[in-house]
């Protein structure tokens, strides 16, 4: 199979994907919009489309004009709105010849690759991380109705969400879960090394991971003389990322948790796993609904502590590998690491747990069977 993606850039979560294409035998093309901080191209080298001149003078000015130097803010803004250079776009899609489009968000950018690939007969996925059950909305905007006209009608999330009262699935939604490969077996780990319980964050120093949650938290428990270390494990590359970072630091100082927290910037793929193998316990009580990471820190047998929003949720199984906390609540927060550190034994069951839930639900083999699910569901309707 020659599989396409169009995605704003190559993230980590698809890194697995692509190894698992790769190793079967396929052939991928993956189309970004920009390059992206600490990108491992190891097994796939996308390729850096980039935006249309026109686009990139256009939002130079507006950039300019609201003194928008973020590049966060500015990424944001122009993964939704950024408009691709066509002319090569068709080309490379045309040349490719892919027998299906993987096409990242609903965006200016991806209603152009739709477009070219409908007039090239390419089947087109959508895939975004909004949960398979959504809130029933009321009067739909006119914008909202043409946006989701001009994208591929079937969808592929890694969002189950939560079935329940006022919530709807689209027919031509499908759950398809972020594929992880098993890292480290449970015999494999030294759990507690030095008598410690080793907590591990990995993070963007930005506000809304909840760094500021933790910290506080952890303090709590080292002052009740819990024999604990936190590992915090972020990227450090924006003028706001640096900002946030530095108030971390004085954080520590001032309550006298440097020997007892471990910063690390921008460390690379292969650094990120040494910490997960190091580690007794994820922790990840952020804002965000869904990450990769909790999937990442399983992998090599770890129980999570996560926030209970839906996508987490999808892969964290409370009490079984795990803990769920309510989003910003500390208390709560509190209450389940002390539990986790009071009992070791289970601390060891739920991420023998963790490992058995990503080797039953996170193979490329179930990605495969399900990509495949839904061209035939599409070249059936077609019919």
């Amino acid at each position: 199979m020659r599989v396409l993606y169009v995605a704003p850039r190559y993230h980590t979560n698809q890194i697995p994907i692509m190894k698992g294409w790769i190793r079967e035998g396929h052939k991928v093309l993956f189309l970004s919009q920009l390059l992206g901080t600490g990108e491992d191209h190891r097994d796939v080298k996308p390729v850096i489309l980039g935006y249309s001149r026109l686009y990139r003078v256009l939002f130079g000015i507006l950039n300019r004009l609201q003194s928008r130097t973020d590049i966060d803010d500015q990424f944001r803004i122009s993964s939704k709105t950024g408009f691709p250079p066509y002319v090569r776009m068709k080309r490379l899609i045309r040349e490719f010849k892919p027998d299906v489009a993987i096409l990242r968000e609903r965006s200016l950018y991806n209603i152009v690759a739709y477009r070219i690939c409908k007039r090239l007969g390419i089947p087109a996925i959508l895939y975004n991380q909004s949960p398979v059950w959504e809130k029933k909305r009321g009067k739909k905007s006119l914008l909202w109705k043409a946006v989701r006209k001009l994208s591929p009608a079937y969808r592929m999330t890694v969002s189950l969400g939560e079935k329940g009262p006022g919530m709807v699935r689209d027919p031509h939604t499908y759950y398809i879960s972020f594929v992880m490969e098993p890292h480290m077996r449970p015999e494999e780990k030294t759990y507690f090394k030095d008598g410690i319980v080793h907590f591990l964050f990995v993070a963007r120093f930005v506000e809304w991971k909840n760094h500021m949650v933790v910290l506080p938290v952890f303090r709590n428990l080292v002052r009740k003389g819990y024999p604990i270390h936190l590992t915090t494990v972020g990227q450090v590359g924006s003028v706001a990322e640096k900002e946030f970072y530095q108030g971390v630091v004085r954080y520590l100082k001032e309550n006298d948790l440097e020997s007892h927290v471990t910063l690390v910037q921008n460390a690379d793929r292969d650094r990120v796993f040494e910490e997960y193998k190091k580690a007794d316990v994820f922790l990840l009580p952020s804002k965000e609904p869904i990450s990769v990471s909790q999937l990442e820190a399983m992998s090599c047998s770890l129980p999570v502590i996560c926030s209970d929003l839906p996508g987490k949720a999808t892969y964290v199984k409370n009490e079984v590998n795990g803990y769920l906390v309510k989003v910003n609540d500390a208390a709560d927060l509190e209450d389940k690491m002390e539990k986790i550190i009071n009992d070791r034994d289970r601390l060891q069951e739920m991420g023998r747990k963790s490992l058995e839930l990503v080797e039953e639900n996170a193979s490329f083999a179930n990605y495969y069977h399900m990509i495949g699910r839904i061209l035939a569901d599409m070249k059936k309707e077609e019919r």
